[in-house]
């Protein structure tokens, strides 16, 4: 989750993690989106592909950008 602390644009900086599979799967993906304050879904900002994987921990980076290869804005409010 990153929520900035002001009101103003800031943009969001690389990550990387890992999603715990219960089970193997013949297509993993990751769909990272803006989240509202209640809670809810916002936009999708980026589709990540992570392919067939095994039970277990499959590892994926995120740069910090859009679909489109653009810096995605992070707005006070918006979790990612």
């Amino acid at each position: 989750m990153i929520e900035p602390s002001s009101n103003t644009s800031r943009i969001a900086r690389a990550i990387s993690g890992a999603i715990d599979l219960p089970s193997d799967a013949t297509s993993v993906q990751l769909q990272i989106s803006t989240m509202t304050a209640n809670g809810q879904p916002g936009e999708l900002v980026k589709n990540i592909d992570l392919g067939a994987n095994a039970t277990g921990l499959v590892g994926f980076q995120w740069d910090g950008k859009d679909d489109k290869g653009v810096a995605a804005p992070v707005r006070r409010g918006d979790m990612l």
